[in-house]
């Protein structure tokens, strides 16, 4: 969890946005390779530690005690998904800003790549489980 801080400690480090077309491009940039950089490693980190968590919770032998392990994947996917909305505000308001700065056709683009990433993301998602204890988490 002290990985997803530091992530959030340094996305928060990013600054303001800027207000002409070139600073908010170049914050983009350094946005789009923050999260290829940065944020993609640690959402490795969280998807082993999720993995490896709900197996040992499923794993455990009846009445043993899995509450404590149960709260702290519980607390680290809510810190992750705390980031990843910070994550998707940034983005927002990158887009925001170019639009704002007279250049519609370029976050139009922002949009249409973006809309082209998350498709793609959806569509190499794994279907749902349907065991309680990981709907439950």
């Amino acid at each position: 969890m002290d990985d997803i801080q530091e992530v959030i400690r340094e996305e928060k480090n990013l600054g303001a946005i800027a207000g002409d077309t070139e600073s908010i491009k170049s914050q983009q940039e350094e946005f789009k390779q923050f999260q290829v950089k940065v944020v993609n490693a640690v959402s490795k980190e969280v998807e082993k530690s999720n993995r490896s968590g709900q197996g040992l919770i499923q794993s455990a032998a009846s009445g043993v005690n899995t509450g404590v392990m149960e709260k702290d994947l519980e607390a680290m996917n809510d810190l992750w998904n705390s980031l990843k909305q910070a994550m998707a505000e940034r983005e927002r308001k990158l887009d925001q800003g170019l639009l704002q700065s007279g250049k519609y056709g370029e976050a139009l683009g922002g949009l249409m790549s973006w809309m082209d990433e998350m498709e793609g993301m959806m569509q190499n998602q794994k279907p749902p489980s349907a065991d309680y204890k990981v709907v439950k988490a």
